[in-house]
């Protein structure tokens, strides 16, 4: 799951004009459509545009930001619908982030690099006009001149075009603008001299407000967790790795999360739920095994902690340590096409890295007890356990079959939708 995509708006750097907010069906102002966008990666090389250059066409502006994952993943999903539309579509993505930075991220990102893609940079003004509080956020404006919707990312397909390009209104659901420094969905009924004890909801379906992702937002006197547009088998999975860090359970904790039920049923892992739970701040230490009792309550499964005897790898050591010990240098971890360099680091970054490598073998735990940093390249063309048993006895090292009794997340259907003991 990605992060949630916040951010704060930035004031502004240079002097706004006198425009007030749009809302959805104003036309769009000529100050706006003549006002000056600094802009990066221009394809004719130029440092500025104006809305104007684009009029009569409609335009999508796309708020993104270098950090925002989804915004990338995004961009890469629409840019193929601005090529089949050219003649009556453009997109225009727009940040606040410095030119030097965001041009450096185009022409480096792989995902974006191939995509040539231009920005507006710099922002400060354009993102006062159409407020928003989470990216990606789109604003589509239509052929003649009006603010005709705020949407996610989901709505900008072949057959959403289509139909505004032949004048019909939106059909899709608007992207409500959510405060989430407030507890979701409470708007502003709560009044400021009362604070929130507890505070829960599970909503059921998507909410266009938000993206899929997780967090801790809520700032004030309360501690808070979320998960937006997640599945429930994503918000479990969530919860149950804090609850083993805080443990002592540290790493590969996918591979302690075990599943009792019928993982085919939809509401588990297809169906989108947001999740918000608040609690006091003096209760910040057990916020998540407080929430997990809540969840069980209400979302019909029942999530818990248990030590359990499972199947496990142990990384052992021999007597041959001299190709695995470090020659120093800079640290590095990191996967080269096929290929996973390890330099001057911990075993344990090692143990981690082969854990994520195969995901269905035995969870791999470190029986070593080696102290030192080491060096270690493997070829990951085939993630096997035997081909990676080969590799590692060159370092020194070989992997034992065993049982391990450790902290395991067991998650089942609540029949009864009851809460146990």
């Amino acid at each position: 799951m990605a992060m949630l995509c916040l951010f704060l708006k930035v004031e502004a750097q240079s002097q706004i004009p006198n425009i007030n907010t749009l809302k959805i069906g104003d036309t769009i102002p000529e100050v706006v459509w003549n006002m000056p966008m600094q802009v990066v990666n221009h394809p004719e090389g130029k440092k500025t545009i104006t809305l104007n250059e684009y009029r009569g066409k409609l335009i999508i502006l796309d708020f993104w930001a270098t950090w925002c994952s989804s915004c990338i993943s995004s961009m890469a999903h629409i840019n193929p619908l601005k090529v089949s539309f050219k003649d009556n579509l453009t997109i225009i993505p727009i940040t606040s982030e410095s030119p030097d930075k965001v041009l450096g991220f185009l022409k480096t990102n792989p995902t974006l690099k191939p995509l040539n893609l231009l920005s507006v940079v710099s922002d400060s003004i354009i993102n006062k006009i159409f407020p928003h509080q989470s990216l990606p956020h789109y604003i589509w404006i239509s052929m003649d001149g009006r603010f005709l919707s705020q949407a996610s990312a989901d709505v900008i397909n072949a057959g959403n075009i289509k139909k505004i390009l032949k004048g019909n209104r939106p059909d899709w659901q608007e992207k409500m603008d959510i405060d989430i420094s407030m507890p979701l969905f409470m708007g502003n009924s709560l009044p400021n001299d009362v604070k929130i004890k507890y505070y829960s909801i599970l909503v059921e379906g998507r909410v266009s407000g938000l993206i899929s992702g997780f967090g801790n937002s809520y700032s004030g006197k309360q501690k808070d967790l979320f998960y937006s547009n997640c599945s429930i088998k994503q918000i479990y999975e969530g919860i149950a790795v804090k609850l083993m860090r805080a443990n002592g359970t540290i790493g590969s904790a996918n591979k302690r999360i075990f599943f009792d039920l019928n993982s085919s049923d939809p509401s588990f892992n297809e169906m989108l739920f947001t999740y918000q739970y608040i609690g006091p701040l003096d209760k910040s230490e057990s916020l998540y095994a407080d929430a997990l009792t809540n969840l069980n309550n209400v979302s019909g499964y029942y999530g818990r902690l248990e030590r359990q005897k499972i199947k496990c790898l142990n990384l052992v050591i021999g007597k041959s340590i001299d190709m695995l010990l470090t020659k120093g240098g800079k640290s590095t971890n990191k996967k080269i096409g096929n290929s996973l360099q390890i330099t001057n680091c911990s075993i344990t970054t090692l143990i981690n890295r082969l854990n994520d490598i195969i995901p269905d073998a035995p969870l791999i735990i470190d029986a070593t007890s080696f102290k030192h940093n080491i060096d270690i390249n493997l070829d990951l063309r085939s993630p096997n356990i035997d081909s990676l048993e080969a590799q590692l006895q060159v370092f020194g090292l070989h992997l034992d079959n065993t049982t391990e009794i450790t902290n395991v997340f067991i998650l089942s259907k609540n029949s009864n939708n009851s809460s146990h003991d």
